[in-house]
């Protein structure tokens, strides 16, 4: 099993690969943007290539070409130049999802 194969198996949605630009907001430094490339998306977060990611921090803003809403992100995970981030909107709704399912029982 290849370490693609191992992660695929931890996923909750399944990636689509896609190559689109995007642009990463910081909350405190709104009027800065950082662009960045989309190298595969899914319902619960992506895997983007930024080649200059200097401080980025744990939480930020990315507005994805095409789409009128920005997700807020969590970062996941980090390599040179790219970085695999969490959707947080879609983790807080399944959390709440799964506490009600559990609480119902």
């Amino acid at each position: 099993m290849t370490n693609d194969d191992q992660f695929a198996v931890k996923r909750r949605s399944s990636r689509k690969a896609v190559t689109t630009g995007a642009a990463i907001s910081l909350p405190q430094r709104a009027e800065e943007r950082l662009s960045c490339v989309v190298r595969d998306v899914s319902q619960d977060g992506a895997q983007l290539i930024v080649p200059q990611q200097g401080d980025l921090p744990k939480n930020f803003w990315l507005q994805l070409d095409g789409e009128t809403e920005p997700h807020f992100c969590t970062l996941a995970w980090r390599s040179a130049q790219r970085l695999g981030v969490e959707f947080s909107q879609q983790i807080t709704e399944r959390r709440i999802a799964e506490r009600m399912a559990f609480a119902a029982l």
